[in-house]
């Protein structure tokens, strides 16, 4: 038998078994789900509503969106006035949030790293891994998403142990309720809606959880997995998956369809970064530069108005209706959504700026 005919075979028993094995999956669940083929096998969850997935492997750490960052540089002053900040002595710490707790004095920054959860309580001079009494946050957890639900209370998206859960703490971590876990999956990103909670997944799945009835359901299955979700206030709500695409729906449960700016290498959804700004523009980074849209996502125009001295991009942000990019270590500031910029050549040398982190009353923290 020749090696062509041999690799025929292999390959219809391959697409044979590929379709038994997704055939078999939907008849677990598909009924009670109404979710078809896209349907994963359920498995008995422990009581008090919490639940898990059985879900096919994933990398669940290299999936989300995050970036090397043992140092930060920190403003507190809307980027006026930078200094530096170091996370650990050691590398290899990946950040794939920052968030601050103001309901303290002084208040407190919080990183969540692929090292655990981080905590500073002087401005960032040095930092701190929360370790709980139970296990549930040590150096060791992978640390996705920290949000408020509060006041005093924040959800914890964790990937631990091959088990990614999402906890509720009102007591700053003292304390900590798993309110629903999955096996080998991870999420990456939540939304809340008063007591409902929209989960993006690492295995491309947005998980609606009601925290009142403690059920959870698959409404979405996307190619891709889900990097974050954006509620901006604009009447849709958006996933942007690790693919690059930018998906768009009236609300959560609405159909979603892929936002595109024309020509073939955005149409397929290599967006590096999104951002929204109060007006509602959103603002895409791609490779052929940064693109905006006045008409939420309908039409994109690209802003080629940008005194750039090299023909890079690295970052794209968005407060408020300020924009920020930085290109070759130099940072430009756009006040007029777009319209002027200006270059504050600010930023340290030895500095590669990939994420900005606004914190509210011009606290910013800037991560390699």
């Amino acid at each position: 038998m020749s090696d062509k005919l041999i690799f025929t075979c292999m390959l219809a028993i391959a697409v044979v078994g590929a379709y038994l094995g997704i055939v078999g999956v939907s008849n677990v669940l598909g009924a009670s789900f109404d979710m078809g083929d896209l349907a994963p096998s359920l498995t008995s969850g422990s009581t008090g509503g919490s639940g898990g997935f059985l879900a096919s492997a994933a990398s669940v750490i290299g999936g989300a969106s995050s970036h090397e960052a043992s140092r930060f540089l920190i403003s507190f002053d809307a980027l006026k006035n930078i200094h530096p900040a170091l996370l650990q002595n050691q590398g290899g710490v990946r950040v794939y949030d920052v968030d601050i707790y103001t309901h303290a004095s002084p208040e407190i920054l919080m990183v969540s790293t692929n090292r655990g959860l981080y905590y500073s309580d002087n401005t960032g001079l040095t930092w701190h891994v929360v370790n709980t009494s139970q296990g549930e946050l040590t150096a060791d957890s992978v640390v996705l998403r920290v949000i408020p639900v509060d006041a005093h209370a924040y959800l914890v998206s964790v990937f631990q142990n091959g088990v990614g859960s999402v906890y509720y703490t009102s007591d700053m971590f003292a304390t900590m309720k798993r309110l629903v876990y999955f096996t080998d999956e991870g999420i990456y990103d939540m939304a809340v809606y008063g007591n409902t909670l929209y989960l993006g997944m690492s295995n491309g799945q947005l998980i609606q959880y009601d925290r009142t009835k403690e059920t959870f359901k698959v409404i979405h299955t996307f190619p891709s997995p889900v990097v974050r979700l954006y509620d901006n206030g604009d009447g849709f709500f958006y996933a942007f998956l690790k693919s690059g695409a930018l998906m768009q729906a009236a609300g959560p449960l609405g159909e979603f369809s892929k936002i595109t700016v024309g020509g073939t290498w955005f149409s397929s959804g290599s967006m590096k970064s999104v951002a929204f700004a109060t007006s509602g523009d959103i603002y895409a980074l791609g490779k052929n530069g940064v693109y905006k849209s006045e008409n939420y996502g309908v039409t994109f125009t690209l802003i080629d108005n940008i005194p750039l001295l090299k023909k890079q991009i690295d970052a794209l942000a968005v407060s408020g209706n300020t924009v920020y990019i930085i290109s070759d270590g130099r940072l430009y500031v756009s006040t007029d959504v777009g319209g002027s910029w200006k270059l504050q050549d600010n930023i340290p040398l030895d500095f590669s700026v990939n994420q900005f982190y606004f914190l509210g009353e011009g606290r910013v923290i800037l991560s390699e």
